[in-house]
């Protein structure tokens, strides 16, 4: 008989740390014949309650840049972002969100953008709007090293860093917190 080696799956923070409450599913590894991984994963709207009660609690106002080059995570911010009340335009391309941004500066309160892009990093692209628009409100998503980037991002005039992977209520944590929004109580937010 072969044995058979079981255990339990968990998330883990960016920073390694082990995230509580629930197990993400199981894995079973055979040798010689292979691994199954079995994964089941909250709903965002339960595990955002049960990790910070009331954190993302209101529905905002506002409207948001969010500028990705992957198209499926610039809609999946949009509609996150719509769905606790902000209005969301998308772009794909650093290039493109300049250009929209510079025919109407004060169309957006904020802008949320990736760091890794063809032709304008995050970094840079926030150079670009600062100089326009030099109070903007600006979060930038990246994967890269958190340190390196915080005090960049201070230079350059960026409010917050997400380090992904992120919670979609880090995100909504973040925009609130850049805009002002934190103590906000008129209406629930489905995050």
């Amino acid at each position: 008989m072969v044995p058979v080696r079981k255990t339990n799956v968990h998330a883990m923070s960016h920073d390694s740390q082990p995230l509580p409450s629930w197990p993400l599913g199981s894995a079973e590894c055979i040798p010689a014949q292979g691994a199954h991984l079995s994964c089941s994963f909250p709903c965002a709207e339960l595990a955002a309650k049960d990790s910070v009660p009331g954190a993302a609690g209101t529905l905002s106002h506002g409207h948001v840049l969010f500028i990705d080059d992957e198209a499926p995570l610039a809609a999946l911010g949009k509609e996150l972002l719509e769905e606790c009340g902000y209005e969301v335009t998308t772009c794909t391309s650093s290039l493109n969100a300049l250009d929209m941004f510079r025919a109407a500066p004060e169309r957006y309160d904020a802008v949320i953008t990736d760091q890794t892009m063809p032709n304008l990093s995050g970094e840079d692209l926030s150079r670009e709007l600062l100089k326009i628009r030099p109070t903007l409100p600006i979060i930038l998503s990246t994967g890269l090293n958190h340190a390196t980037m915080e005090e960049t991002a201070r230079n350059v005039g960026i409010q917050k860093i997400l380090v992904k992977p992120y919670l979609s209520l880090d995100l909504v944590l973040a925009l609130q917190e850049i805009l002002g929004e934190m103590d906000s109580q008129e209406r629930p937010c489905p995050v």
